[in-house]
């Protein structure tokens, strides 16, 4: 019964870290379209850009939303209306 409790513990901490790891590679790769989309005059790019953008290379709308908060949270970016900021 030992071995199976171990077994599963294990299990629980991969499958923990494989869903740090994707949560990481998703945050880099909106990080990334962010940066490759040109911004407006003001330093500015359109949420819905990034959106479209991030759902074209295979990003759910839903992820890419929960993203741009925790990343807002963060500090990592500034949130202007319906414009985002690095």
């Amino acid at each position: 019964m030992a071995d199976f409790e171990s077994l599963n513990q294990i299990q629980r901490n991969m499958a923990s870290r494989l869903n740090r790891e994707s949560e990481m590679d998703d945050t880099l790769s909106l990080l990334m379209i962010i940066q490759s989309l040109v911004p407006d005059k003001f330093g500015r790019v359109q949420k819905e850009l990034v959106i479209i953008e991030a759902i074209q290379q295979g990003l759910s709308e839903t992820a890419v939303l929960q993203l741009i908060d925790t990343l807002v949270r963060n500090r990592t970016l500034k949130e202007e209306g319906n414009y985002l900021l690095i």
